[in-house]
């Protein structure tokens, strides 16, 4: 189009130039026409066509500026569209592993006590959202406010308040009204904004007993994340995670504080003997079974630094044998430092034996210079065994592998 118009005009300027030259030649030779006539067509035509470049100049300049800012904002769609598609690439990607690495945190949930799940619990938020910055709170029923439990992503100068009031935060708000908050519902509910303090994007509650027990909340995130994707993926992933906590916040209610060990968040070892009284009445009761596995590492793992405490090192031992167990088992602290116990729930002798060798090869491959000894018991349906027998035929079969 452009091309077409610059045509026009420069046969327009050859016209007239033409027209003045036969002009100037009648004039002269065949006293047709005065030959001045021609003078003022050929500065007419001089003056157009110093105009038109004139004109043409400044045309280009302005096209050029045109195509330099065009070419900018392709540049910039082209930018915003990979970054859609590599948020498309990942999140295909990521399909096949999430569905793992969530069955993976919500085991490494049930293996802890309530507080580490929670901590637990924050992290696999992390893990699906890429969020930088986010926080747990729970609901202090005595003083009606929101506690603060953990966080990820402050510097200690810039960590939260430790206390959200419920009636005037948006975490108050998704807490009261049992409901998801992220920053478009802004849009549509304008009211939100006086609760509102510019840094929630998103607010999840989650259930235990039955009833509203904490917040999530995200506070900073990648741009591109912040998606109708992630809230869905985010309100899965709390649904699926509210069976295994309400499991342990009920133990933890019915437990006093002294039975569980610090340092490594598992029950102790009266409770485990509590435990498996417990379960030889339920499969006397219900005609199933269960096996109690004794786990013991001879020595320190030589990988460790020394200041390790052996119960830290058992720790590692029980992330690195994860797979080895079967879904409901649970983890104690044994009679000694270096020995770990297991219940393990409706499973014969036989298959007790099968994860036992499992435990074996996976302990020897991953710890190499360690020595591991393994016994277990069976509850089988006696009706005249009890938690001590089944303990002194695992440390029996103990004794025996030492010899």
């Amino acid at each position: 189009m452009m091309g077409d118009f610059v045509g026009r005009i420069k046969t327009g300027i050859l016209l007239l130039l033409l027209c003045g030259l036969i002009i100037l030649i009648l004039g002269i030779f065949g006293n047709l026409f005065p030959w001045q006539l021609a003078l003022p067509i050929f500065g007419l035509s001089f003056l157009f066509a110093w105009t038109h470049e004139k004109y043409q100049k400044k045309f280009w300049k302005k096209a050029a500026s045109s195509l330099v800012q065009e070419k900018y904002q392709q540049q910039n769609r082209m930018n915003s569209l990979t970054r859609e598609l590599d948020e498309l690439k990942q999140r295909i990607g990521y399909q096949d592993e999430s569905i793992i690495t969530l069955y993976s945190q919500l085991r490494k949930m049930d293996r802890r006590d309530f507080s580490q799940a929670l901590d637990t619990l924050l992290e696999t938020v992390e893990l699906f959202t890429f969020c930088t910055k986010a926080s747990l709170w729970k609901f202090d029923q005595e003083e009606h406010r929101l506690q603060l439990v953990n966080f990820l992503g402050y510097e200690q100068t810039e960590r939260p308040f430790p206390y959200k009031p419920v009636d005037t935060t948006i975490q108050g708000w998704a807490f009261r009204n049992n409901r998801t908050f992220t920053l478009r519902m802004l849009v549509d509910n304008p009211h939100l904004y006086d609760l509102e303090d510019g840094t929630t994007i998103m607010a999840l509650p989650f259930v235990l007993q039955n009833k509203p027990w904490g917040i999530i909340s995200l506070e900073e995130m990648p741009f591109e994340r912040y998606t109708a994707y992630t809230e869905t993926l985010l309100e899965i992933l709390l649904r699926v995670a509210e069976p295994v906590l309400d499991r342990l916040y009920e133990f933890e209610l019915t437990v006093s504080a002294s039975e569980w060990d610090t340092l490594t968040g598992l029950p102790q070892y009266g409770m485990l003997i509590r435990s498996v009284t417990s379960l030889l009445t339920e499969s006397l009761r219900m005609g199933s079974r269960f096996s109690l596995v004794v786990l013991e590492m001879s020595g320190t793992d030589p990988r460790k630094p020394p200041q390790q405490s052996t119960k830290e090192s058992m720790l590692d031992l029980v992330d690195a044998l994860d797979q080895c167990f079967p879904d409901q088992a649970r983890v104690y602290h044994f009679k000694q430092d270096n020995q770990l116990a297991f219940i393990l729930p409706n499973i014969d002798e036989d298959g007790t034996a099968m994860i036992c060798m499992n435990i074996l090869s996976e302990a020897t491959r991953n710890y190499r210079e360690t020595e591991f000894f393994i016994g277990y018991s069976n509850s089988r349906g006696n009706h005249s065994l009890n938690a001590q027998d089944m303990i002194k035929e695992v440390e029996h079969i103990l004794e025996i592998q030492k010899i």
